[in-house]
Protein backbone atom coordinates (compact mmCIF):
# COMPACT_ATOMS: atom_id res chain seq x y z
CA UNK A 1 0.00 0.00 0.00
CA UNK A 2 1.29 3.47 -0.92
CA UNK A 3 1.07 6.09 1.77
CA UNK A 4 0.90 9.72 0.67
CA UNK A 5 1.56 12.40 3.24
CA UNK A 6 0.14 15.90 2.85
CA UNK A 7 3.26 17.48 4.33
CA UNK A 8 6.70 16.18 5.12
CA UNK A 9 8.38 16.66 8.51
CA UNK A 10 10.16 19.89 7.54
CA UNK A 11 6.97 21.46 6.22
CA UNK A 12 5.10 20.40 9.34
CA UNK A 13 7.63 22.09 11.62
CA UNK A 14 7.62 25.26 9.52
CA UNK A 15 3.81 25.44 9.65
CA UNK A 16 3.80 24.69 13.38
CA UNK A 17 6.41 27.40 13.96
CA UNK A 18 4.49 30.03 11.99
CA UNK A 19 1.26 29.14 13.81
CA UNK A 20 3.08 29.18 17.15
CA UNK A 21 4.64 32.59 16.57
CA UNK A 22 1.33 33.96 15.26
CA UNK A 23 -0.50 32.61 18.31
CA UNK A 24 2.10 34.05 20.66
CA UNK A 25 1.88 37.48 19.01
CA UNK A 26 -1.91 37.43 19.26
CA UNK A 27 -1.60 36.50 22.92
CA UNK A 28 0.91 39.28 23.65
CA UNK A 29 -0.77 42.02 21.60
CA UNK A 30 -4.27 40.93 22.49
CA UNK A 31 -7.20 40.29 20.23
CA UNK A 32 -8.14 43.99 20.16
CA UNK A 33 -5.74 44.64 17.25
CA UNK A 34 -7.26 41.85 15.15
CA UNK A 35 -10.35 43.74 13.84
CA UNK A 36 -8.23 46.73 12.76
CA UNK A 37 -5.75 44.48 10.98
CA UNK A 38 -8.52 42.54 9.21
CA UNK A 39 -10.08 45.84 8.14
CA UNK A 40 -6.79 47.11 6.71
CA UNK A 41 -6.15 43.87 4.83
CA UNK A 42 -9.68 43.73 3.44
CA UNK A 43 -9.43 47.33 2.20
CA UNK A 44 -6.09 46.57 0.57
CA UNK A 45 -7.62 43.83 -1.61
CA UNK A 46 -11.16 45.26 -2.01
CA UNK A 47 -11.83 45.48 -5.77
CA UNK A 48 -14.13 48.48 -5.26
CA UNK A 49 -11.39 50.46 -3.51
CA UNK A 50 -9.40 52.48 -6.06
CA UNK A 51 -6.49 52.51 -3.61
CA UNK A 52 -6.15 48.72 -3.37
CA UNK A 53 -2.76 47.13 -3.90
CA UNK A 54 -3.60 45.79 -7.35
CA UNK A 55 -4.91 49.10 -8.71
CA UNK A 56 -1.92 50.95 -7.30
CA UNK A 57 0.50 48.43 -8.83
CA UNK A 58 -1.13 48.65 -12.27
CA UNK A 59 -1.31 52.43 -12.15
CA UNK A 60 2.32 52.70 -11.03
CA UNK A 61 3.44 50.44 -13.86
CA UNK A 62 1.32 52.43 -16.33
CA UNK A 63 2.85 55.67 -15.08
CA UNK A 64 6.31 54.32 -15.71
CA UNK A 65 5.48 52.96 -19.17
CA UNK A 66 3.57 56.02 -20.41
CA UNK A 67 5.60 58.68 -18.56
CA UNK A 68 2.23 60.06 -17.33
CA UNK A 69 2.28 60.54 -13.57
CA UNK A 70 -1.55 60.70 -13.48
CA UNK A 71 -2.05 57.41 -15.36
CA UNK A 72 -4.95 55.19 -14.34
CA UNK A 73 -6.01 51.99 -16.04
CA UNK A 74 -9.66 53.04 -15.97
CA UNK A 75 -8.91 56.37 -17.61
CA UNK A 76 -6.70 54.74 -20.22
CA UNK A 77 -9.38 52.15 -21.04
CA UNK A 78 -12.03 54.87 -21.36
CA UNK A 79 -9.80 56.79 -23.78
CA UNK A 80 -9.18 53.67 -25.87
CA UNK A 81 -12.87 52.74 -26.07
CA UNK A 82 -14.28 56.24 -26.60
CA UNK A 83 -11.47 57.89 -28.52
CA UNK A 84 -11.46 61.65 -28.99
CA UNK A 85 -14.88 63.00 -28.02
CA UNK A 86 -13.95 66.66 -28.14
CA UNK A 87 -15.99 67.14 -31.33
CA UNK A 88 -13.30 69.33 -32.87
Amino acid sequence: MISVSLVNNTQFFIIAGVLGVGGYLLYKKGLDVLPETVSQVSNAVNPLNDQNVFAEAVNDAGSILTQDENFSLGGWFYDVVHGDESGI
